[in-house]
């Protein structure tokens, strides 16, 4: 009996630190047939002295490098301060589901 050929999905994960790393495992744990993409910020962060405006910026530059560079079919942001500050800000940069 055969299986059918099931697409594995592509998904980009990104915080400011290492906390998303916890949460990639925990996805790939879901979904061990899944693709992943991780992406850290941390170069541009920490957030305390960033304005709202420039946060946002930086996190739907991140949405759209896994997007359009990486792949990525759903994003998941693990980063506290992106989801509260920026996540219109990454659902309008991306055509793909954004789970926060």
């Amino acid at each position: 009996m055969s299986t059918p050929f099931v697409q594995s999905p592509s998904i980009g994960v990104f915080d400011s630190g290492f906390g998303g790393l916890t949460v990639l495992r925990a996805l790939l744990n879901l979904l061990p047939q899944a693709n992943s993409v991780s992406l850290a910020t941390r170069p541009v962060f920490p957030t305390a002295s960033k304005s709202r405006r420039t946060i946002a910026r930086y996190a739907a530059e991140s949405a759209r490098f896994l997007v359009e560079e990486q792949g990525a079919e759903y994003l998941v942001i693990a980063c506290n301060t992106a989801s509260a500050l920026a996540l219109d800000a990454i659902q309008e940069a991306v055509p793909v589901p954004v789970l926060a």
